[in-house]
């Protein structure tokens, strides 16, 4: 994927990093013109400690003082000869929000305090969603040079997918990140060895025995003898018919 470059406030402990190459970016003015950084702590005014040689054309560089936050000697005015940064999209990304790889996997980011890379919620190929129940705890090793941030066409397919989920955590994370409310369903309507019909991995319903209910269990909360579903019904003469079948009942 390629990274998109985004222009971002001017940082000192940044630039330095760039200038080294040990992080990738550009420092630049706001004009759009490279700035070379020669010095960052002359004795001449310990307020404009900065020297950057700013590239006019091919062959010539103005040299130009500035203060820590980049600014020119007139820090009043907005100047074009003002230093910013241009970085790689993803050393932008915050808590919250909305990613999406080339895979198809869309998710809302999770930065753990030791700069893990986690998610809370997401869809895969657009065909289901999961909860993170262990945020922030779970480390998901996705590299962030293969993400970048979500169109809003993804965003809502994230949200439509995620409100489908019957779990506690589902309604929070909606609620926290998009403003969304939505009311959980009743967690169980049946009892322990109640027969039942459930939607297995094939999309066929199959008849089981019910035995418990886990809001936890992502693979399906209906736990029954034979396996879990995300979908059950009761079995009963009006819906035996369905056992077998791929009716979306």
């Amino acid at each position: 994927m390629e990274q998109k470059l985004v222009k971002v406030p001017f940082d000192v402990e940044m630039a330095k990093n760039i200038s080294e190459k040990s992080i990738e970016g550009k420092i630049i003015t706001k004009n759009d013109e490279n700035a070379r950084i020669i010095c960052w702590d002359t004795r001449n005014d310990s307020s404009f400690p900065i020297i950057a040689l700013i590239s006019k054309d091919c062959n010539n560089e103005q040299p130009i003082i500035y203060n820590l936050q980049g600014k020119v000697i007139n820090a009043d005015i907005i100047d074009t000869n003002d230093l910013i940064l241009e970085v790689p999209e993803y050393m932008t990304f915050k808590d919250g929000d909305v990613l999406t790889t080339d895979e198809g996997y869309t998710f809302v980011l999770c930065l753990r305090e030791d700069g893990g890379f986690s998610y809370y919620i997401g869809t895969i190929n657009c065909e289901s969603a999961i909860v993170n129940l262990n945020a922030p705890n779970y480390l998901f090793v996705k590299n962030r040079q293969e993400c970048r941030k979500a169109t809003e066409e993804e965003t809502h397919e994230l949200i439509k997918r995620v409100e489908k989920i019957q779990h506690i955590k589902a309604k929070e994370y909606l609620k926290r990140f998009f403003g969304i409310e939505i009311q959980l369903k009743p967690q169980c309507e049946f009892k322990v060895g109640q027969p039942v019909i459930g939607v297995d991995g094939r999309g066929e319903w199959r008849y089981d025995l019910f035995s418990h209910f886990n809001p936890d269990y992502q693979n399906g909360n209906y736990i029954c003898s034979a396996r879990s579903y995300s979908k059950c019904l009761p079995y009963n003469k009006e819906t035996a018919h369905l056992v077998g079948t791929r009716d979306k009942q």
